[in-house]
């Protein structure tokens, strides 16, 4: 009772000298967030590294400032962000071949069409319980495409369910028959028992009240008419598992590589990598990222191969380690209703990282 009173008086002394140097009380509705927004940085930068990043960004997007201090840390902040945890007690991985045979015939045979990226994330529900990581996941993971693999991306954070069906229209009147198209999903999800339909629950989504949801059948439904080669949806979130149509995972042998490769590209895919089948998933404990997030970013950043394929990437470094480390079971598979015939989508890295 005494800090709230604490806080009237501070709040009140600061309205009256405002008043008296002659400012407005918008000037004064314009500082107070700036305020709040600074001092949530301030206080979580060590206990909560992602809350005071968020607030960061906000506060530079708002409030005129200088504060060199603030914009060192959240470099600091996204440079440690950009590299995986690698995975214990396993031994270093070798650095990806730049030079080998294999990716410069994959780039030259195979990768014919653009590659794009549409990368969501919603942290800042207004009706549902907020998330920590979601966010964080999203940034990072639209950068690593960009910068490493070529994607054209868009970013859309805390994204409401117009935002989000927009960006996927445009896509439709952008994309090429020979392109390639991958959606990444961080946020809560929902699956209506009574109906067995699954969606994904955009920012301003209300808990009884499914107008704004975002449905698994639209989701497919867009996509279908998507003119792309390749659509891989990469979905973290709850029951995300619940729209697709089992299908299971062919181990290849090295020998028949080339071929493989070539067959993977050049049918038409729609595929679905799910953070969890019919079951909840955890926001966290994965070094400030979600368990699959960072799971996923590891194996784009340690995937031995400048090219592989979606299956592979789920095979070698999702299935397993987010398994073991969460109660929620990750898949793979084509999605239902969507218009996959055959093949994969093919990651190509375009930056091979530099030995550490």
């Amino acid at each position: 009772m005494l800090v709230n009173l604490h806080v009237c008086r501070r709040v009140f002394m600061l309205f009256i000298t405002l008043l008296l140097f002659g400012l407005s009380t918008g000037a004064y509705a314009q500082l107070k967030p700036c305020a709040v927004l600074y001092k949530t940085y301030k206080d979580n930068r060590e206990a909560n590294p992602d809350v005071a990043y968020e607030s960061a960004t906000e506060f530079l997007k708002r409030c005129p400032n200088t504060d060199r201090e603030l914009k060192k840390w959240m470099n600091a902040y996204e440079k440690d962000a950009y590299a995986p945890v690698s995975p214990k007690p396993e031994a270093s991985p070798e650095t990806p071949r730049a030079d080998s045979t294999e990716t410069k015939h994959v780039t030259a045979n195979v990768v014919e069409g653009r590659y794009y990226a549409l990368v969501i994330g919603n942290n800042a529900y207004q009706s549902l319980p907020r998330l920590k990581t979601a966010m964080t996941d999203a940034r990072v993971i639209e950068s690593i495409l960009r910068e490493r693999y070529g994607f054209e991306t868009k970013l859309l954070l805390n994204a409401g369910r117009q935002a989000i069906f927009q960006a996927i229209s445009q896509y439709r009147q952008r994309l090429d028959k020979d392109d390639s198209l991958l959606v990444y999903y961080a946020g809560h999800g929902h699956f209506d028992r009574e109906a067995e339909k699954a969606y994904w629950l955009p920012v301003d989504a209300r808990r009884e009240d499914s107008a704004n949801w975002v449905s698994a059948d639209d989701i497919t439904s867009n996509i279908k008419a998507i003119p792309a080669r390749h659509v891989l949806v990469v979905s973290d979130s709850c029951y995300s598992g619940t729209i697709y149509r089992g299908l299971g995972l062919t181990p290849v042998e090295t020998g028949e590589r080339d071929r493989f490769m070539l067959k993977m590209q050049t049918g038409k895919s729609r595929t679905l990598m799910a953070s969890g089948g019919n079951e909840p998933v955890a926001d966290g404990g994965g070094d400030g990222h979600s368990v699959f997030a960072r799971v996923f970013l590891t194996g784009l950043t340690k995937m031995e191969r400048n090219s592989f394929t979606g299956s592979e990437l789920f095979r070698d470094f999702v299935q397993e380690r987010v398994a073991g480390k969460a109660d929620q079971t990750p898949e793979y598979n084509p999605l239902r209703n969507s218009g996959h015939e055959s093949g994969d989508f093919v990651f190509v890295r375009k930056q091979v990282p530099k030995n550490p």
